[in-house]
């Protein structure tokens, strides 16, 4: 079966993309996040709490074994939903599938997101030196994420 949906010019791509994940990453730098910041936060506490460490935590700022972190916007996974519905809005994908994609995998990305800040604190807390690098590395397994599940919802196929 011949699919009637038009390829997009690789530049009406990068332009369409780059407005609706830039708007919206760019509109949740002035917006308080502060209820979403705090909600992470929370969420980080209870998961050190249960994991048996001693974590205190004011707003969106985490003491875990007397260190501090402060979850910031960048911190919250909303980029990567951005992300996610960025590329399936400038890909000609279905709206039904673009609607199944977001309510799908969006719990999936905000819960990895949750992982991947345990995880960047975790090492923050035992390795210090080492957590900038985990920082990026995890981005990377994010955003990696994030292609995947885009591919396979357009069915996008590089290679």
């Amino acid at each position: 079966m011949v699919s009637s949906v038009k390829k997009p010019s690789p530049v009406g791509f990068v332009l369409k993309f780059a407005l609706l994940f830039g708007i919206p990453y760019a509109a949740m730098h002035f917006a308080d996040t502060g209820l979403v910041t705090n909600a992470v936060a929370s969420a980080e506490a209870l998961m050190f709490r249960v994991g048996g460490f001693a974590v205190s935590q004011n707003a969106s700022l985490l003491f875990v074994e007397g260190v501090p972190f402060e979850i910031v916007a960048d911190c919250t996974g909303l980029m990567m939903v951005f992300l996610l519905l960025a590329l399936l809005w400038a890909t000609p994908v279905d709206e039904n599938r673009r609607l199944r994609a977001f309510l799908v995998w969006t719990p999936f990305l905000l819960g990895l997101n949750l992982l991947r800040m345990f995880i960047t604190l975790f090492v923050g807390v035992s390795a210090p030196q080492l957590m900038d690098a985990a920082h990026v590395a995890l981005w990377f397994v994010d955003s990696g994420a994030v292609v995947l599940i885009w591919m396979h919802e357009a069915e996008v196929i590089l290679w």
